[in-house]
């Protein structure tokens, strides 16, 4: 199986790649399958990929002296590890596949990779990462002040 590059193209880059773009993103995306309960991403563990959400559903959860708080429900098309990924800090939630869930991760070599080949196409995967965590503030935002 390879990267679905027509999905990543609408839901993730929001542009038409050229076959050399699409190639780029084939060699520095891998694919990763989960069953339900396996664990996505470890709160604590060290500065990883960035996770796209290919197809699934996840659940994100928080544990604070050994209490957990349950954080978001994940669909497609979501992103983990976004901000240990930018920061190279250690993860700050854990990510567990609610069910069969196969995901697009990114290491930090190939994210370094991809600003040395195609600057256009990092601006593009930046861009997502940006708007998509911005969303997510906004709802938890929201959610926290009791709107809908």
């Amino acid at each position: 199986m390879s990267i679905d590059i027509l999905w990543m193209e609408e839901n993730i880059l929001l542009q038409k790649l050229m076959h050399d773009d699409r190639q780029v993103i084939c060699d520095l995306f891998k694919i990763r399958h989960y069953r339900a309960g396996d664990v996505i991403i470890s709160q604590g563990s060290s500065g990883g990929g960035l996770h796209i959400l290919r197809s699934g559903n996840a659940v994100i959860t928080c544990n604070e002296n050994n209490r957990f708080t349950f954080l978001a429900d994940a669909t497609e098309a979501a992103l983990f590890g976004v901000m240990s990924f930018l920061t190279n800090e250690d993860s700050s939630a854990t990510v567990t596949a609610h069910g069969h869930c196969t995901v697009y991760e990114l290491s930090r070599q190939g994210y370094c990779t991809l600003m040395v080949k195609n600057h256009e196409l990092l601006l593009s995967l930046l861009t997502h990462m940006v708007t998509y965590t911005s969303d997510v503030i906004k709802k938890m935002n929201r959610a926290r002040a009791g709107e809908p």
